[in-house]
């Protein structure tokens, strides 16, 4: 049996890079949840908000499309060639 049901999604194109995306779910081991975050010169970043209640959560989020070339500390496309960070 899956741990959550789907029972709405959108997503929209807000302008060149930006798009708006929504989801309304069930999932079983969810009482109360709320997260708001925001991230910036990173992979999708953008704002991103999480509510939910016995439960159903609804989830928000504006993102950019482009990845981040940490080299060049710059965004670029997706399909572009970028080297990821060393975390180690």
């Amino acid at each position: 049996m899956p741990s959550f049901k789907s029972y709405w999604t959108t997503s929209k194109k807000l302008f060149a890079h930006k798009y708006f995306e929504s989801q309304l779910l069930y999932t079983k081991n969810s009482w109360l949840t709320f997260i708001l975050s925001w991230s910036r010169k990173n992979h999708h970043a953008g704002l991103s908000l999480r509510i939910g209640l016995f439960g159903f959560e609804f989830h928000m989020k504006i993102y950019d499309s482009r990845h981040w070339d940490f080299a060049n500390d710059c965004y670029v496309k997706h399909d572009s060639k970028i080297k990821e960070p060393d975390l180690t």
